[in-house]
């Protein structure tokens, strides 16, 4: 992803988050393989990246809710990353998002 310009890399995230809105569990193992480069999006130094990667993870997991394992695996080792940007003081929006991630994902894997 670091290769194309910062345009085309948020258009990318843009689309990948689009596309997760018709997600659904059946689909997780076409997905899989690019699940560590959203999650390292997480930890981009550009906020529209880490928007965009929240976003996309966010509707992933929304979108598996009936399926508890497969949320496990789409949030993966994002904690520590969703944590940080909390700590980091986001905008209102990216605070909002990084909330509805943690609170979507905990109460679909419960």
């Amino acid at each position: 992803l670091d290769f194309f310009s910062m345009t085309t890399q948020r258009l990318i995230l843009h689309t990948v988050a689009r596309i997760a809105e018709s997600f659904r569990p059946q689909h997780y193992p076409k997905v899989a393989s690019s699940l560590p480069t959203i999650r390292n999006c997480l930890r981009h130094d550009d906020n529209r990246m880490r928007e965009e990667a929240l976003s996309a993870l966010t509707r992933f997991i929304k979108h598996s809710a009936s399926s508890p394992t497969c949320v496990t695996n789409l949030f993966g080792d994002a904690g520590p990353a969703v944590m940080e940007i909390l700590e980091k003081r986001p905008t209102n929006a990216m605070f909002g998002t990084a909330i509805q991630l943690i609170s979507t994902a905990t109460t679909s894997s419960a």
